[in-house]
């Protein structure tokens, strides 16, 4: 059995795809395939896949575009690996051995079964090195439901994991990975990490993200809906984190109770959001 299936999601992004591609194949790590899911409106990746085409790369066409998610899931079904890698077109391996370290910090940790890494955020204006802060290494490791507050790991390709029958909502668009990651975390609970930038994330107009951050009926229904079905509610931090974040929409007050939310921090938030817009009146 292949060691690492490296899973990367494609969708008319041939012109950083060679980037990625061409990163792979120069890891000192070899023992890896590569699954590449299609859903293009056009051959442009494909294009791309075949001047690289060898044994280890499999190229699959969606006979329509399937969604995002559900791209990300026919992944996890077709991978043959012990270790699953997912790497977006955008991204790629920063160093020539970053597969290797990805695979050590799982193979030296003992039952150790998810990993991640630091990233450089690289745009055409600016890049800088992003990684977990120690307040969140500590919490994390205490009760992995605290990503619910944050989402300290960061997209899926900074992490490794071992394959298993676990796959993405696809009800979820914007905190997919985060909802992923405390499910997994829940059943596989051995983790390891490094702050060294092993992966480089493209950051460009045109990704989802872009799309999700500023929406915040989106937001609102995402988080409600991980809250309710993580069974969040005995969990203090998620409680007070999502009332906060709920408290900018005005017509949640009567879902408070239906959520499990303490009306308490819902006035507390309420009150420091109509003190903040007082004074940001006072000295526009």
């Amino acid at each position: 059995m292949v060691k690492v299936s490296i899973c990367i999601p494609t969708y008319n992004n041939s012109k950083v795809l060679e980037r990625l591609l061409k990163s792979v194949f120069e890891q000192d790590y070899k023992d890896f395939e590569i699954i590449i899911t299609d859903n293009s409106d056009n051959e442009s990746v494909l294009e791309i896949a075949s001047k690289y085409s060898c044994s280890q790369l499999f190229y699959i066409k969606n006979e329509k575009n399937i969604g995002a998610v559900p791209n990300w899931n026919k992944l996890l079904s077709l991978a043959n690996g012990e270790y699953i890698k997912f790497m977006f077109a955008d991204d790629w391996f920063s160093f020539k051995n970053s597969l290797s370290k990805f695979v050590d910090m799982i193979e030296k940790t003992k039952d150790c079964s998810f990993a991640f890494s630091g990233t450089h955020q690289v745009s055409l204006i600016n890049s800088y090195s992003r990684s977990i802060e120690e307040y969140q290494e500590e919490l994390l490791l205490k009760d992995y439901r605290t990503l619910f507050t944050g989402n300290w790991i960061g997209a899926p390709s900074a992490t490794i994991f071992k394959r298993d029958k676990i796959y993405f909502d696809d009800n979820l668009k914007w905190v997919v990975d985060l909802e992923f990651y405390i499910r997994y975390l829940t059943i596989n609970n051995s983790i390891n990490y490094t702050k060294e930038p092993l992966i480089s994330i493209g950051i460009n107009d045109s990704q989802i993200t872009n799309d999700c951050v500023k929406n915040k009926a989106l937001n609102n229904f995402e988080y409600s809906y991980v809250y309710k079905k993580l069974g969040l509610e005995s969990h203090y931090m998620s409680k007070r984190y999502l009332t906060k974040l709920l408290v900018n929409n005005d017509e949640i007050k009567s879902k408070i109770s239906e959520l499990g939310l303490l009306t308490c921090h819902y006035h507390y938030y309420a009150f420091k959001r109509a003190i903040k817009n007082i004074l940001r009146g006072l000295f526009k």
